[in-house]
């Protein structure tokens, strides 16, 4: 069932009913790893504290790109942590050996996919490749017009870990 709006500070804000992100919020939903949200002054759009599982949009740019973006951050982490258990557990599962077998060859940390991101190290890291083409795939934007393949590829590596992650169990 989808969502239709989440409690971000003080107001409601509706929330698509984008394949993707819906996805990416019942996981984190299903699995009791929601980050809290609120709106503040911050220097960029959107930001994700993995110390504290929360969310941060600016009041001036916030939108479904951004949401998206710093959802992937969270469910991402939520991944690594889960993937550190199944690896420490003296049994796992099919399901979860293939999670972690795949969440170890496209774990952005580790990513062979060049940066073509310039100078900017910022956008160099591969946890922001990964946000980026989630976010930019579910807001239909791209920070790559001359390399629209990137987002893409960063997406479909998204959407396939989300499918072996919500099949471990």
């Amino acid at each position: 069932m989808p969502v239709k709006s989440l409690r971000i500070g003080n107001k409601d804000y509706d929330i698509p009913d984008q394949a993707d992100l819906q996805e990416i919020i019942s996981i984190l939903m299903g699995d009791n790893k929601m980050p809290s949200m609120s709106v503040g002054n911050i220097s960029g759009y959107g930001e994700y504290n993995p110390k504290t599982n929360a969310i941060t949009l600016s009041p001036y740019g916030g939108n479904t790109n951004t949401l998206s973006h710093e959802l992937t951050h969270a469910l991402n982490e939520h991944m690594g942590w889960e993937d550190l258990r199944i690896w420490d557990s003296r049994k796992s599962s099919p399901q979860e050996q293939r999670f972690t077998e795949a969440y170890s060859k496209l774990n952005p940390n580790f990513s062979k996919v060049p940066s073509l991101a310039g100078d900017d190290p910022y956008r160099r890291s591969a946890t922001e490749r990964r946000a980026f083409g989630v976010g930019n795939h579910v807001g239909g934007a791209s920070i790559y017009p001359e390399r629209p393949h990137m987002d893409a590829t960063m997406a479909t590596e998204a959407a396939i870990l989300r499918d072996l992650f919500k099949r471990r169990k």
